[in-house]
């Protein structure tokens, strides 16, 4: 290629300089062009210089030895204004105005069929370094459209270490270098000849290096962690980011000064290598407004926000899976690299002294589903909440003496939650909505208060199996075996002290629970609603109780309601319960499976004022009344009466369980019904009723414990009895002339 090369008025004289232009044309395309001016006394030159069209394999047949870098891909294009002088043995460079650009970049390692870095353009502008003022400015930098590949093996190292080989330490010859010969002292020094002399050290080159905005637009990135079982694979479809950093160093220690932080990742996703089904996945991952400075040894965001996405956890028989066996497993014991020198332990020690202060001011989750599976009992369970949003305020302190970590404004919003049971189509538990308003989490003083929290919508089922199994208790129930021998766990207790709650206000609206004992057959099923529950001064600091309020619903009539105080450590609690025709009916297969009768009808209602304890002696104590009414109990199989009332109530009613002990000031029967009939064979109907015990309940129940003489039994008193508008049919079939009233 030729090489155009123009030298005027080139001197040696002081102070007298020429102009000269220089073109060169290589190769590959590319061409140099430098237009300046030269002084050789003294050396000084200033002047343009710019590289256009270079392929960057060029530059890498210079490549130093050791590199394994393959050949590269894309052009590269650089002008730039110089400014060079060398006088008195010290030289000055003032490098401005530096533009570059390098399309359809491509780095790769021989051995890898994936690039490191692909990058459609890397451009830079209004760059400039002052020497030997240690100034290196860069006005802008942005990377665009490609995609970044990084990829740690089972070893630990990464595939971006291994551009460069180091020599074998056998192989590279030892470099010796031969000392200086000794000038004679001048006459009438004091330091005699031969004798070393020793400079004194010189200081620190100061250096500032300034990047005023910095870009990355649209570049995929692709990380994969190897060293992890099974191992975890992240990736993007496009990162955007923006940055500007000030970075100064000299004598002491280096600052670095990061700041107008922002980025946005698209489609990210959580998973393992080659699977297509990924553990968690995000729509976008936003940070805005961040800034790292680490003389002040703080970082700082205005927003962090995670948006539309899915996580899934999962447990299996051995343990977990997925992304939290991958997250858990401890890394690799890898060797440790020779090359770095340990830092001194004076420094190590005062940076650990400082800590770190980390404040966002809104941490934020947008519609984000949550699933949880559990294989490691039997059977398993699954819980999934459609859409998880949480705002907060984020403040924490790593290092030091005092870590510390507090979320204040924290607002919380869950809904669609669903509790389901391995191989059972129908929920076990669903919960509409979950709602906490003005949290606040402290976990250097261990405590987490709410103003309110609310739950509404959504129902239980608690059924008990014809095995006696209930499903929603064996959901969370463990069923691991206790520590052999009856051991004790754990030696050493903690000695941290245990965490405090704190709420305002505590309410829950619209909650079905349906009741199901399936040993019976048919079973026996209660359907309830609760309208409403709310709790108030829930602290576990307070001494005050919390004050609750409860109402339900029972099938189609009957209610339920009460109110009362409970202590905080829930040792206590006293309430007025008030119910109103709660249905009797649903217990019918209990009555029949021990007689032969049909409970047609009935209904309860009481009005009491309970009390309980399970401080010293656990105690519970009811006083107050009650009633069971519109009472028609059939005979199997048949539509005829054979017993009802219309009412029975107990009035200045007292019940005890400590002791046990039942007081009633009077019962009354209010228009009672009965039949009594006496067959031909002289046996009563009464005898008739009683089922035949076929011997499993025998089998069954449990041996009870023979009663102490020293343990009083059950005592009750009845002070009145009365009885209003009783009937009676009676009939004698035994008599020679039958009769029947």
């Amino acid at each position: 290629a030729p090489i155009n090369l123009e030298l005027l008025n080139l001197s040696t004289l002081p102070d007298s300089e020429g102009r000269h232009t220089l073109q060169a044309t290589g190769t590959d395309g590319g061409t140099l062009t430098w237009k300046g001016v030269v002084s050789l006394q003294p050396i000084a030159s200033a002047g343009e210089i710019s590289i256009q069209g270079m392929k960057l394999e060029t530059l890498w047949r210079f490549r130093r030895r050791g590199s394994n870098l393959a050949r590269p891909g894309g052009d590269l294009s650089i002008a730039a204004h110089y400014e060079f002088d060398y006088a008195a043995g010290h030289g000055t460079l003032l490098l401005n105005r530096v533009q570059a650009e390098a399309s359809n970049l491509l780095l790769a390692l021989p051995e890898d069929t994936e690039p490191l870095l692909s990058l459609r353009s890397v451009k830079m502008s209004d760059a400039g370094l002052a020497f030997p003022k240690g100034e290196i400015t860069l006005g802008k930098l942005v990377l665009a459209d490609g995609v970044l590949n990084a990829i740690v093996a089972e070893t630990g190292v990464m595939n971006w270490q291994r551009i460069h080989t180091p020599e074998s330490a056998q192989s590279a010859d030892p470099v010796v270098i031969a000392p200086a010969p000794q000038e004679p002292a001048p006459a009438g020094s004091a330091e005699p000849a031969g004798a070393s002399r020793q400079s004194a050290p010189s200081a620190v080159q100061p250096w500032r290096i300034q990047l005023r905005e910095v870009g990355v637009e649209n570049i995929a990135v692709n990380y994969v962690d190897q060293t992890r079982k099974p191992a975890l694979a992240v990736r993007t479809a496009a990162l955007n980011a923006g940055l500007n950093a000030d970075i100064a160093s000299g004598e002491g220690p280096a600052r670095i000064l990061i700041d107008g932080i922002n980025l946005a990742l698209k489609a990210l996703e959580v998973t393992t290598p080659g699977s297509s089904a990924p553990f968690a996945s995000l729509d976008s991952l936003e940070l805005a407004g961040g800034r790292v400075d680490s003389r002040e040894r703080s970082m700082q965001a205005k927003l962090i926000q995670l948006a539309r996405g899915d996580v899934k956890l999962a447990v299996g028989p051995t343990g977990a899976q997925g992304l939290l066996q991958s997250l858990a497993a401890p890394a690799p014991n890898l060797p440790s690299s020779t090359d770095a020198s340990p830092a001194p332990a004076q420094t190590a020690q005062s940076d650990s002294a400082v800590p770190w202060r980390m404040q966002v001011d809104k941490v934020g989750i947008e519609k984000i589903a949550l699933q949880f599976d559990d294989q490691s009992r039997k059977p398993g369970f699954g819980v999934r909440a459609e859409e998880l949003n949480v705002d907060f305020t984020f403040d924490a302190t790593a290092g030091g003496t005092e870590p510390r970590i507090v979320a204040k404004d924290l607002q919380i919003a869950i809904d669609r939650v669903r509790l389901g049971s391995q191989g059972v189509d129908a929920p076990l538990a669903t919960l509409d909505s979950f709602r906490l308003t003005s949290g606040h989490i402290d976990a250097a003083e261990r405590t987490v208060a709410a103003k309110t929290i609310a739950l509404s919508g959504g129902g239980v089922r608690v059924v008990r199996g014809s095995d006696g199994a209930m499903g929603l208790m064996q959901a969370f129930a463990s069923d691991k075996p206790d520590t052999p021998g009856g051991a004790v766990r754990s030696a050493h207790p903690a000695a941290s002290a245990g965490w405090h709650y704190r709420a305002e206000a505590i309410d829950r609206k619209r909650f079905t629970v349906a009741l199901a004992a399936n040993t019976y057959q048919p079973a026996i099923a209660y359907d309830a609603e609760i309208t409403s529950v709310t709790a108030n001064n829930v602290d576990a600091a307070s001494k005050k109780p919390i004050a609750f309020t409860a109402a339900l619903r029972v099938g189609k009539e009957g209610a339920a309601n009460g109110r009362g105080t409970l202590r905080q450590d829930f040792s206590g609690a006293t309430a007025q319960l008030d119910l109103a025709r709660v249905p009797l009916e649903p217990l019918r297969p209990l009555l029949a499976k021990f007689v032969k009768l049909d409970l047609m009808s009935g209904q309860l209602s009481a009005k009491t004022r309970v009390a309980y304890r399970s401080a010293g002696k656990p105690g519970l104590a009811l006083r107050g009344q009650l009633s069971v009414d519109d009472v028609l109990v059939n005979e199997e199989g048949t539509n005829e009466r054979f017993i009802s009332w219309k009412t029975i109530s107990a009035d200045g009613m007292q019940l005890s369980m400590s002791p046990e002990k039942l007081v009633i000031k009077e019962l009354r029967v209010n228009e009672p019904g009965a039949k009594l009939v006496i067959a031909a064979d002289r046996t009563a109907n009464l005898g008739k009723i009683v089922r035949k015990d076929d011997g499993s309940t025998a089998k069954s129940a449990p041996q009870a414990k023979p009663s102490s003489s020293d343990e009083p039994g059950f005592s009750y008193d009845i002070e009145t009895i009365r009885v209003d508008n009783g009937k009676l049919d009676f009939a004698d079939l035994s008599l020679v002339l039958p009769f029947a009233t």
